[in-house]
This record gives C-alpha cells, structure tokens and sequence, in this order.
C-alpha cells in the first residue's frame, strides 16, 4: 500500500504544467543510428515502444498535446496510430540507411 501511496504521489508530480518560455537543452540522446542500427531486431522493437511513449508522455514536460489538432503530436499520432513497433523499426531502419550521415 506504501509503495502504491508513493507511486501516485510521484505521477501526479509529473502532472505539473510547465510554463512554455522556459528553455530546453536537447542534448544528443542515449542512443546514435548507427548504435540502434547494431541492436537486435527485439532490442529495436522494444526501443521504438519506449521512444513512442517518451513521445506522448512528454505533453506531461509542456509538449503540445497530442489529442490537439494542428500539433505535430496529433499527426504523429494519426500516422503511427495502426502501426506495430516492429512497423515503426522498419521505417526508422529505411530512414537510417537512406541518412546515414545522421
């Protein structure tokens, strides 16, 4: 019960608005291309799921919402809304292998 009481304590923690002139440094990530290149097919198809869900979880950091019309968010949404992870790693693979200056 503790640790329940403690876990709702931290996501309602997260729910605070965050004003929109604040500036945020982007820095270069976890991961390059060339590293996601080298994983496995399962280690790429879990990546995806946590990249799409850092993306939807960040309206929670002052991103537009997703569920807004006009967002980024929103298209993103619409396009990937059937997709599998492992459709999405396909198309992350096809864009890295056509930029792989990136």
């Amino acid at each position: 019960m503790r640790c329940l009481v403690l876990t709702m304590a931290f996501v309602l923690g997260l729910a605070v608005p965050v004003p929109a002139e604040e500036v945020y440094v982007v820095y270069g990530g976890f991961v390059t291309g060339n590293e996601y290149r080298s994983f496995t097919a399962v280690k790429r198809a879990a990546y995806v799921m946590g990249w799409v869900d850092g993306v939807f979880v960040s309206v929670f950091f002052g991103a537009p919402d997703h569920t807004r019309a006009g967002t980024p968010l929103a298209a993103l949404s619409r396009c990937i809304s059937n997709m599998t992870n492992v459709q999405l790693d396909a198309i992350f693979m096809k864009w890295l292998g056509e930029h792989p200056e990136r």
